[in-house]
Protein backbone atom coordinates (compact mmCIF):
# COMPACT_ATOMS: atom_id res chain seq x y z
CA UNK A 1 0.00 0.00 0.00
CA UNK A 2 1.32 3.50 -0.46
CA UNK A 3 1.19 6.73 1.40
CA UNK A 4 1.89 10.59 1.01
CA UNK A 5 4.33 12.12 2.56
CA UNK A 6 4.82 15.86 3.88
CA UNK A 7 6.95 16.25 0.53
CA UNK A 8 4.01 15.23 -1.50
CA UNK A 9 6.01 11.63 -2.41
CA UNK A 10 4.27 8.37 -2.33
CA UNK A 11 6.27 6.38 -0.11
CA UNK A 12 5.92 2.70 -0.24
CA UNK A 13 4.84 0.48 2.51
CA UNK A 14 7.10 -2.78 3.36
CA UNK A 15 4.30 -5.75 2.48
CA UNK A 16 3.79 -8.65 4.84
CA UNK A 17 5.06 -12.22 2.93
CA UNK A 18 1.92 -14.06 1.84
CA UNK A 19 2.27 -17.95 2.16
CA UNK A 20 -0.37 -18.92 -0.22
CA UNK A 21 -2.73 -20.80 3.00
CA UNK A 22 0.63 -22.59 4.53
CA UNK A 23 1.47 -22.54 8.40
CA UNK A 24 4.83 -20.15 8.40
CA UNK A 25 6.59 -22.30 10.41
CA UNK A 26 6.18 -25.01 7.60
CA UNK A 27 7.51 -22.79 4.99
CA UNK A 28 10.70 -22.23 6.94
CA UNK A 29 11.67 -26.23 7.68
CA UNK A 30 11.32 -26.11 4.10
CA UNK A 31 14.06 -23.68 3.05
CA UNK A 32 16.36 -24.91 6.08
CA UNK A 33 15.63 -28.74 4.79
CA UNK A 34 16.64 -27.72 0.84
CA UNK A 35 19.86 -25.45 2.25
CA UNK A 36 22.95 -27.14 1.28
CA UNK A 37 25.33 -27.77 4.69
CA UNK A 38 28.19 -25.61 5.71
CA UNK A 39 31.45 -26.74 5.34
CA UNK A 40 32.46 -26.72 8.97
CA UNK A 41 30.24 -29.75 9.04
CA UNK A 42 31.62 -31.86 6.85
CA UNK A 43 34.96 -31.62 8.87
CA UNK A 44 33.14 -32.32 12.24
CA UNK A 45 31.58 -35.23 10.90
CA UNK A 46 35.48 -36.50 9.88
CA UNK A 47 37.45 -35.10 13.13
CA UNK A 48 34.30 -37.56 14.94
CA UNK A 49 35.13 -40.35 13.11
CA UNK A 50 38.88 -40.03 13.88
CA UNK A 51 38.87 -39.44 17.09
CA UNK A 52 36.29 -42.78 17.99
CA UNK A 53 38.33 -45.57 19.35
CA UNK A 54 38.00 -48.67 16.75
CA UNK A 55 36.55 -47.11 13.71
CA UNK A 56 39.10 -46.95 11.00
CA UNK A 57 38.36 -45.34 7.55
CA UNK A 58 40.05 -46.94 4.39
CA UNK A 59 42.43 -45.05 2.84
CA UNK A 60 41.67 -46.65 -0.18
CA UNK A 61 39.21 -48.87 -1.95
CA UNK A 62 39.91 -52.22 -3.30
CA UNK A 63 40.16 -52.01 -7.07
CA UNK A 64 40.76 -55.96 -8.20
CA UNK A 65 37.95 -58.36 -7.97
CA UNK A 66 40.46 -60.16 -6.10
CA UNK A 67 40.67 -57.63 -3.49
CA UNK A 68 36.31 -57.57 -3.53
CA UNK A 69 36.15 -61.68 -2.75
CA UNK A 70 39.49 -63.02 -1.26
CA UNK A 71 40.02 -61.57 2.70
CA UNK A 72 43.69 -62.03 3.27
CA UNK A 73 44.63 -64.98 5.62
CA UNK A 74 46.37 -65.14 8.57
CA UNK A 75 49.54 -66.29 6.64
CA UNK A 76 48.72 -63.26 3.63
CA UNK A 77 48.66 -60.08 6.56
CA UNK A 78 52.11 -61.87 7.80
CA UNK A 79 53.33 -61.78 4.94
CA UNK A 80 52.41 -57.78 4.57
CA UNK A 81 53.75 -57.13 7.82
CA UNK A 82 57.44 -58.37 7.00
CA UNK A 83 57.57 -57.07 3.50
CA UNK A 84 56.79 -53.58 5.27
CA UNK A 85 59.50 -54.07 7.96
CA UNK A 86 61.76 -55.14 5.40
CA UNK A 87 62.23 -58.44 6.97
CA UNK A 88 63.82 -61.50 4.57
CA UNK A 89 60.02 -63.93 3.50
CA UNK A 90 60.26 -66.98 4.18
CA UNK A 91 57.80 -69.23 2.29
CA UNK A 92 55.11 -70.71 4.69
CA UNK A 93 53.50 -73.99 4.11
CA UNK A 94 50.02 -74.69 4.07
CA UNK A 95 48.64 -76.87 6.91
CA UNK A 96 46.27 -78.33 4.02
CA UNK A 97 49.63 -80.24 1.95
CA UNK A 98 50.19 -83.81 3.36
CA UNK A 99 52.95 -84.42 4.61
CA UNK A 100 55.87 -85.77 1.86
CA UNK A 101 56.29 -89.69 2.53
CA UNK A 102 59.67 -91.54 1.61
CA UNK A 103 59.90 -93.63 -1.06
CA UNK A 104 61.50 -97.10 -0.16
CA UNK A 105 62.81 -98.77 -3.31
CA UNK A 106 63.08 -102.41 -2.93
CA UNK A 107 64.28 -105.25 -5.34
CA UNK A 108 61.43 -107.27 -6.41
CA UNK A 109 61.65 -110.76 -4.96
CA UNK A 110 63.38 -113.65 -6.65
CA UNK A 111 60.43 -116.09 -8.19
CA UNK A 112 60.36 -119.54 -6.88
CA UNK A 113 61.57 -122.61 -9.28
CA UNK A 114 58.65 -125.04 -9.71
CA UNK A 115 60.39 -128.64 -9.51
CA UNK A 116 58.64 -131.55 -10.91
CA UNK A 117 60.32 -134.80 -9.15
CA UNK A 118 59.87 -137.88 -11.45
CA UNK A 119 61.05 -141.01 -9.65
CA UNK A 120 61.80 -144.56 -11.19
CA UNK A 121 61.29 -146.31 -7.51
CA UNK A 122 62.53 -149.84 -8.67
CA UNK A 123 66.13 -148.15 -10.05
CA UNK A 124 66.23 -146.04 -7.17
CA UNK A 125 67.53 -146.79 -3.60
CA UNK A 126 65.28 -146.02 -0.81
CA UNK A 127 67.78 -144.59 1.54
CA UNK A 128 68.72 -141.90 -1.09
CA UNK A 129 64.28 -140.40 -0.44
CA UNK A 130 65.43 -138.36 2.55
CA UNK A 131 68.02 -136.72 1.25
CA UNK A 132 66.93 -136.13 -2.24
CA UNK A 133 64.39 -133.95 -0.77
CA UNK A 134 66.37 -132.19 1.28
CA UNK A 135 68.43 -131.10 -1.57
CA UNK A 136 65.56 -130.19 -4.02
CA UNK A 137 64.14 -127.95 -1.00
CA UNK A 138 66.91 -126.06 -0.93
CA UNK A 139 66.16 -125.15 -5.06
CA UNK A 140 62.76 -124.48 -5.38
CA UNK A 141 59.08 -125.69 -4.64
CA UNK A 142 58.88 -129.04 -5.46
CA UNK A 143 54.80 -128.88 -7.02
CA UNK A 144 55.05 -132.88 -8.27
CA UNK A 145 56.01 -135.60 -6.95
CA UNK A 146 55.23 -138.81 -8.69
CA UNK A 147 56.95 -142.17 -8.49
CA UNK A 148 56.69 -144.84 -11.00
CA UNK A 149 56.76 -148.86 -10.23
CA UNK A 150 54.28 -152.01 -10.32
CA UNK A 151 54.05 -151.57 -6.43
CA UNK A 152 52.22 -154.69 -5.95
CA UNK A 153 55.70 -156.83 -6.37
CA UNK A 154 56.86 -157.78 -2.75
CA UNK A 155 60.25 -155.74 -3.22
CA UNK A 156 58.81 -152.30 -3.65
CA UNK A 157 57.24 -152.68 0.08
CA UNK A 158 60.06 -150.31 1.43
CA UNK A 159 59.25 -147.43 -0.39
CA UNK A 160 55.40 -147.56 0.44
CA UNK A 161 56.26 -145.38 3.85
CA UNK A 162 58.46 -143.30 1.89
CA UNK A 163 55.41 -142.22 -0.65
CA UNK A 164 53.29 -141.31 2.80
CA UNK A 165 56.45 -139.66 4.29
CA UNK A 166 57.17 -137.42 1.42
CA UNK A 167 53.96 -136.97 -0.31
CA UNK A 168 55.01 -138.77 -3.32
CA UNK A 169 52.21 -139.57 -5.53
CA UNK A 170 51.96 -143.26 -6.91
CA UNK A 171 51.88 -144.08 -10.49
CA UNK A 172 51.04 -147.74 -10.87
CA UNK A 173 51.82 -150.24 -14.01
CA UNK A 174 51.60 -153.78 -13.80
CA UNK A 175 54.56 -155.51 -15.21
CA UNK A 176 54.51 -159.76 -15.26
CA UNK A 177 57.83 -159.95 -17.37
CA UNK A 178 60.58 -159.16 -14.97
CA UNK A 179 62.66 -156.02 -13.05
CA UNK A 180 63.80 -155.23 -16.81
CA UNK A 181 60.51 -154.79 -18.34
CA UNK A 182 59.48 -152.75 -15.15
CA UNK A 183 62.05 -150.51 -15.66
CA UNK A 184 61.57 -149.79 -19.32
CA UNK A 185 57.57 -149.12 -18.90
CA UNK A 186 58.64 -146.93 -15.93
CA UNK A 187 60.87 -145.14 -18.09
CA UNK A 188 58.06 -144.21 -21.09
CA UNK A 189 55.60 -143.69 -18.54
CA UNK A 190 58.05 -140.57 -16.88
CA UNK A 191 58.83 -139.30 -20.70
CA UNK A 192 54.84 -138.83 -21.40
CA UNK A 193 54.41 -137.06 -18.40
CA UNK A 194 57.64 -134.92 -18.61
CA UNK A 195 56.80 -133.80 -21.84
CA UNK A 196 53.08 -132.88 -20.74
CA UNK A 197 54.21 -131.14 -17.77
CA UNK A 198 57.11 -128.77 -20.09
CA UNK A 199 54.35 -127.82 -22.99
CA UNK A 200 52.03 -127.01 -20.35
CA UNK A 201 54.67 -124.69 -18.51
CA UNK A 202 53.69 -126.17 -15.25
CA UNK A 203 57.19 -126.48 -14.07
CA UNK A 204 60.57 -124.80 -14.47
CA UNK A 205 62.58 -127.86 -13.97
CA UNK A 206 62.28 -131.25 -13.99
CA UNK A 207 63.80 -134.19 -12.07
CA UNK A 208 64.60 -137.48 -13.48
CA UNK A 209 65.54 -139.46 -10.78
CA UNK A 210 66.60 -143.48 -11.73
CA UNK A 211 68.54 -144.77 -14.44
CA UNK A 212 68.77 -142.01 -16.66
CA UNK A 213 71.71 -143.41 -18.60
CA UNK A 214 68.94 -143.91 -21.94
CA UNK A 215 67.14 -140.53 -21.18
CA UNK A 216 69.58 -138.23 -23.39
CA UNK A 217 66.72 -137.92 -25.90
CA UNK A 218 64.47 -136.80 -23.51
CA UNK A 219 66.45 -134.52 -22.01
CA UNK A 220 67.31 -132.91 -25.44
CA UNK A 221 63.50 -132.49 -25.86
CA UNK A 222 62.93 -130.73 -21.98
CA UNK A 223 65.75 -128.53 -22.60
CA UNK A 224 64.62 -127.32 -26.27
CA UNK A 225 60.88 -126.51 -24.74
CA UNK A 226 63.22 -123.81 -21.94
CA UNK A 227 62.80 -126.35 -18.90
CA UNK A 228 65.87 -127.41 -16.75
CA UNK A 229 66.60 -131.01 -16.15
CA UNK A 230 68.76 -132.51 -13.03
CA UNK A 231 69.67 -136.66 -13.42
CA UNK A 232 69.86 -138.45 -10.36
CA UNK A 233 71.81 -141.68 -11.09
CA UNK A 234 74.14 -144.30 -10.13
CA UNK A 235 77.63 -143.60 -10.55
CA UNK A 236 77.63 -145.70 -13.65
CA UNK A 237 75.37 -142.77 -15.42
CA UNK A 238 77.10 -142.43 -19.03
CA UNK A 239 79.10 -139.22 -19.32
CA UNK A 240 76.55 -137.89 -22.29
CA UNK A 241 73.78 -138.20 -20.03
CA UNK A 242 75.65 -136.18 -17.38
CA UNK A 243 77.00 -133.21 -19.67
CA UNK A 244 74.14 -132.92 -21.70
CA UNK A 245 71.93 -132.23 -18.19
CA UNK A 246 71.80 -129.11 -16.51
CA UNK A 247 73.00 -130.42 -12.92
CA UNK A 248 73.33 -134.13 -12.09
CA UNK A 249 73.16 -135.77 -8.73
CA UNK A 250 74.50 -139.14 -7.75
CA UNK A 251 73.33 -141.64 -5.26
CA UNK A 252 76.21 -142.01 -3.23
CA UNK A 253 76.39 -138.15 -2.26
CA UNK A 254 72.70 -138.45 -1.03
CA UNK A 255 72.90 -141.98 1.09
CA UNK A 256 74.82 -140.09 3.87
CA UNK A 257 73.22 -137.64 6.63
CA UNK A 258 70.82 -134.98 5.88
CA UNK A 259 73.17 -132.22 6.65
CA UNK A 260 75.96 -133.34 4.54
CA UNK A 261 73.62 -134.41 1.53
CA UNK A 262 72.42 -130.73 1.89
CA UNK A 263 75.97 -129.65 1.64
CA UNK A 264 77.91 -131.79 -0.38
CA UNK A 265 74.50 -134.01 -2.50
CA UNK A 266 75.10 -131.86 -5.60
CA UNK A 267 77.74 -131.42 -8.11
CA UNK A 268 78.04 -130.64 -12.18
CA UNK A 269 79.60 -133.57 -13.97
Amino acid sequence: MYSWGQGRTMIAAEREPEFDNEDELTVLVRRWIARPPPDNMDRTRNAAATSTPGVRRPTSLPTRRSQLLEPCGHSELARLGRHASGAAETPVRSTEDPPEVPQLLASPPEPTQRLALLVEARATPPETADGLIDVLAGMGSVTVRRGYADWTQPDMGAWLGLLRRHGIQPVHHFCEEGAELDSEQALVSMSVDAVDLARSSAVDTVVIVGNPGSMVPLVTRLQGSGVRVVAVGPESTPYGVRARSDDFIDFARLAVRPAESTRAGRHRA
